[in-house]
């Protein structure tokens, strides 16, 4: 438990950014609440997180090989900041921001410090004088000399776990982790309808590829180092959940777990019928999913089945028989799946809407051609015959 009489380190690890030494990057299962699981963590005193975009421009900064320039301590920090505009953005409505100046100022404190002490300023140290300068200049108090940097990467990648432990040796991977049904069938309907995936031909594959492919424990880990919390149980047994996180990291619990918040400001979540914030129980209900059917949940089923297991989840493919088990395995990928019907079904009616589309473009431009022609002031254009002159 954290007493309220800690003394604020921030100001000290501002001189000293290269003593952080902890990160745990947070990824996701594919729509399975690892936003949520940022902002239990953002008010933290023992944590330090950037908003979740800012943290992911910086992968794509550093991973491009962009890092600032290495001249005055102004110009360094002006880049810096140049670099990463989402540092002094907004995340989904919240409305709280780090002030400009007041961050340029800190990081040129921690830059100042790092060359006068000779510090070589390596991609993790400049990450680390980063989240110091941000949570200083937001007034958000670090109650211990050695933090956690919580950095939201979102989704897993080869390329994403070297970028972290690149900046973090000691880096940990936390996932949000969530039933492979409701995964697949949330994921490939958010893509169809509220942020459409095209051309089509990525919709299915490409959904189906990222569900199968991030359900890995990532290559020479442990439970020690990548583990991951459940979609269910952030959202209906909020409290013994983030004590199990809380314990993971290496944080002490506190209250403020179970807030959700960015840059210390309450985030609500916008499903689109309802805005909550934090836990919501009925997020976690098990819902109907239309785009996998009993055939296609039993396919799943068959290729995740450690996954199920280990998760605690219901699996449909282990309730059948022997016998049908043997009869399915023998023709389980030779039907399209629902997904692949309902993708065709859109795709033609969106060739449909774009051919009547196309259809009335062109009768309206052959009727005004017809009306211009039939007009006084329309001449034809002679053509010169063999023979004349």
């Amino acid at each position: 438990m954290i007493e309220r009489s800690q003394i604020d380190y921030t100001k000290e690890l501002l001189d000293y950014p290269e003593t952080i030494r902890r990160c745990v990057a947070i990824f996701f299962y594919g729509r399975s609440a690892s936003y949520l699981l940022s902002s239990f963590l953002d008010g933290h005193p023992h944590v330090l997180q950037l908003l979740p975009t800012a943290m992911q421009q910086f992968f794509f900064r550093l991973d491009f090989g962009e890092l600032p320039s290495r001249g005055s301590v102004d110009s360094f920090t002006e880049d810096v900041t140049n670099l990463m505009p989402q540092l002094f953005g907004t995340f989904v409505g919240n409305t709280r921001v780090a002030d400009r100046d007041r961050f340029k100022a800190y990081l040129a404190r921690s830059i100042r410090s790092l060359r006068e002490r000779r510090v070589t300023l390596e991609a993790g140290v400049l990450c680390s004088a980063i989240h110091v300068a941000h949570q200083a200049a937001l007034e958000m108090p670090t109650l211990t000399k050695d933090p956690v940097v919580v950095a939201q990467l979102h989704v897993p990648s080869d390329q994403r776990f070297k970028f972290a432990r690149t900046l973090y040796p000691q880096a940990r991977f936390l996932y949000s982790i969530r039933n492979p049904a409701q995964t697949l069938n949330s994921y490939f309907r958010h893509h169809l309808f509220t942020v459409p995936h095209r051309p089509f031909s990525y919709l299915t594959r490409g959904i189906v590829e990222q569900v199968l492919a991030t359900a890995d424990l990532p290559a020479a880990e442990s439970p020690a180092t990548a583990a991951g919390v459940r979609f269910e149980d952030l959202h209906t047994r909020t409290e013994p959940a983030m004590r199990a996180v809380a314990k993971w990291i290496g944080i002490p619990w506190a209250p403020v777990l179970l807030e959700s918040t960015f840059n210390g400001e309450p985030w609500w979540y916008d499903r689109g019928d309802v805005k909550f914030n934090g836990a919501f129980p009925d997020q976690a209900r098990a819902k109907p999913t239309p785009y996998l059917p009993f055939l296609d949940r039993l396919r799943i089923g068959k290729v995740l089945r450690g996954e199920h297991a280990a998760w605690g989840y219901e699996n449909a493919y282990e309730r059948l028989s022997p016998l049908a088990r043997k009869l399915f395995d023998r023709f389980a990928f030779d039907l399209p799946t629902a997904m692949e019907f309902a993708a065709l079904r859109v795709q033609l009616r969106e060739l449909l809407a774009q051919f009547v589309d196309e259809r009335k473009t062109i009768v309206e431009f052959i009727r005004h051609e017809q009306r211009r022609r039939e007009g006084e002031a329309f001449r034809v254009l002679p053509v010169i015959r063999p023979g004349d002159g």
